[in-house]
């Protein structure tokens, strides 16, 4: 049998939708996430993170702060969660 003899491949079975869609913000002084369920309604809408270990009372917001130190070369070498 040839190659051109040969049936063709069976389709791909569709791919899972995505449970959840995370998004990272890594800063040079901040960092954050979000997150957000796929669907309508309040599932579809965009979950900021707001609260840190040692947040100051009082103090809420979608950022910690962070430290991230880089090489020469540009790439990163340390990242580091600032503590209070």
């Amino acid at each position: 049998m040839t190659a051109s003899e040969l049936p063709p491949p069976a389709p791909a079975p569709p791919a899972p939708s995505p449970e959840l869609f995370v998004g990272v913000d890594f800063g040079t002084s901040e960092s954050g996430f979000a997150y957000v369920r796929p669907g309508s309604g309040a599932e579809g809408r965009v979950q900021l993170h707001t609260r840190w270990p040692d947040q100051p009372q009082g103090a809420a917001g979608p950022k910690t702060r962070t430290a991230i130190l880089y090489k020469l070369d540009g790439n990163a070498k340390a990242v580091a969660v600032v503590r209070q």
